[in-house]
Order: C-alpha cells, then sequence, then structure tokens
C-alpha cells in the first residue's frame, strides 16, 4: 500500500510524479498496464519522471525504487519524487515515496467520477484530481 495523498506537500512545484515501467516487460498484462498509466499521465499533462527497469544504466535507481515500494519485478509503480528544504533537523534534498501500482492510479482516476457530496462525507476517498493537485503539470 503506497503513501496517502494526503501526506505529501501541497505544493507543486515541490512534487513530481515518477513512474517506473519497463519497455520489455514479458508480461501482456504489465506491458497494457505501463501503456495505459502512460496514456493517463500524458493525458492529463502530467510532468514525470519516467524509469525503464530494463534499461542497465538506470539499474541502480530501479533498485532503489524497488526497495523504497518493496515490490520487485512489477510494473509500473508511481511514486511521488519530493523537494524537501534544509531545515533543523533534515538535510535539503529529495524524497521519493510509493503511491501505489497502475490499480492504484486507475482506482484515482475512477475515483474522479464520484459526486462532491460523497467525497466530502468520506474524506479517504483519493481521487485522481487530488493527486494532480500535488503534482507538476505540463505547461
Amino acid at each position: 500500500m503506497g503513501t496517502p495523498l494526503k501526506n505529501f506537500p501541497p505544493s507543486r512545484r515541490n512534487n513530481q510524479l515518477l513512474i517506473l515501467l519497463s519497455h520489455g516487460v514479458s508480461s501482456p498484462i504489465q506491458e497494457g498496464n505501463c501503456r495505459r498509466a502512460l496514456q493517463l499521465l500524458r493525458a492529463k499533462s502530467v510532468d514525470y519522471i519516467e524509469v525503464d527497469g530494463m534499461d542497465p544504466s538506470q539499474k541502480s535507481r530501479r533498485d532503489e525504487l524497488f526497495g523504497i515500494s518493496g515490490v520487485r519485478g512489477s510494473y509500473p509503480q508511481i511514486f511521488v519524487v519530493t523537494e524537501q528544504e534544509e531545515t533543523e533537523t533534515h538535510n535539503a534534498g529529495f524524497v521519493t515515496e510509493f503511491l501505489g501500482d497502475w490499480e492504484k492510479l486507475e482506482a484515482l482516476n475512477e475515483c474522479n467520477d464520484i459526486d462532491q457530496e460523497t467525497l466530502k462525507a468520506n474524506p479517504d476517498i483519493e481521487t485522481l484530481d487530488m493527486l494532480l493537485d500535488i503534482v507538476k503539470l505540463k505547461e
């Protein structure tokens, strides 16, 4: 289970979506899920970072992301990368948190159709619009 959207800073300029996928995955289901995830992100003009799990030059980043998600060899995986400013207790830098997989992204998109009254009565329901409010979009 990924990090709830309410735990991310609300500032778009500090949050970027990262998608871990594979351009050489042998599973037709995972291949389709990667394709659908990219189509959805492009349709919503999300400014995302793409990491190809099959690219040897990105192996260390892929392994780092597998460590964060706790899931190996399953694509796509969605993360939010947050830029942190230096504080008394933290150094400046980037923090990467696991949001979820294709099913999570698909569920967020489907929840966009829920009426506002129901969403207000159920504050734990997350929507794609909530994600779009916290990540960078293409200009």
